[in-house]
């Protein structure tokens, strides 16, 4: 394997590449914002179009937040709190978006990701993208987040396109069986 500050030119080395810099980059992001109040989840959003796959955008959803939108707007609150353009943070990570050696490398993947398709009839470029930001959702949920801000009992790292296509199939994917029911009695995720 490659040094860190060098590219690896393997497909699942540049893919673990990509995952350790974006899990890197997420979590010093979110220590800089020194947020005081209980967190329920970090929601990631990311486009599918070529071009604009990666870094995904980070939001964050605070306590406050999910009990306003239960009260306020009961009827839509289940889609509110995981919906990260209505959240107070809801940012891209500048740090990777500053550096070009990763966004060359995430361009170099996109292309072979959509030239894939054509090729060998692989899983469409929105696929692969979708699979590697589960990745990365899984290896954001194996963090002791409580170390960085303070966390709710269901709290939860997941993510979702920029229309919110996936978020429910990756939440039943990210939470064991058990706490997703207990969220969805909550009136947090589907039933």
């Amino acid at each position: 394997m490659t040094s860190e500050s060098t590219t690896p030119t393997k497909p699942q080395q540049t893919e673990q590449w990509l995952l350790n810099r974006m899990q890197q980059a997420i979590v010093t992001m979110l220590k800089s914002y020194a947020i005081t109040e209980p967190v329920y989840g970090v929601i990631l959003t990311y486009g599918t179009g070529l071009g604009e796959d990666l870094p995904p955008w980070v939001a964050v959803g605070t306590q406050r937040e999910r009990q306003a939108f239960l009260k306020d707007a009961p009827q839509e609150a289940m889609d509110l709190m995981w919906d990260g353009e209505v959240l107070e943070i809801y940012d891209p990570i500048e740090a990777l978006e500053d550096d070009g050696e990763f966004m060359d490398t995430c361009a170099e993947w996109s292309i072979d990701a959509h030239r894939s398709r054509r090729v060998d009839g692989s899983a469409a470029a929105s696929d692969k993208l979708a699979a590697l930001m589960l990745r990365l959702c899984f290896s954001l949920n194996d963090i002791d987040w409580s170390k960085i801000f303070p966390t709710t009992a269901d709290f939860v790292v997941t993510v979702c396109t920029t229309e919110g296509d996936g978020l429910w199939e990756n939440m039943a994917m990210l939470l064991p069986p058990e706490r997703y029911d207990e969220m969805a009695a909550k009136g947090y995720l589907p039933e």
